[in-house]
């Protein structure tokens, strides 16, 4: 809610699975894409794959459990320019979407 109040963000879809998050983030319009670390729960190859080719056409921002070690080691591979923790501000959450917009 609080990403869809700021004036300069616009929210596109919101994924409750990788594959449809993966699917919106084919959609031109998109620029980031915010992937909470329970969608990595059973990431493939080939959906790693997947987000790696798509580094180019959006910048991917993981949002990750405090403890959650796997997902920030996912990270890198997949072409992450920003993790954030889910403790951390919405307003850290807004500045790293803003840090990694074209």
């Amino acid at each position: 809610m609080r990403l869809e109040a700021e004036p300069d963000v616009v929210v596109h879809r919101i994924a409750h699975r990788l594959a449809d998050a993966i699917d919106a983030a084919r959609d031109p319009h998109v620029v980031v894409l915010i992937l909470g670390s329970a969608l990595l729960a059973d990431i493939s190859d080939e959906t790693l794959g997947e987000l790696q080719n798509m580094s180019g056409m959006v910048r991917l921002v993981l949002v990750s459990a405090p403890s959650d070690t796997t997902s920030r080691r996912w990270a890198s591979p997949m072409g992450a320019v920003e993790v954030v923790s889910q403790l951390e501000s919405p307003d850290r959450l807004l500045a790293a979407i803003r840090s990694v917009t074209f």
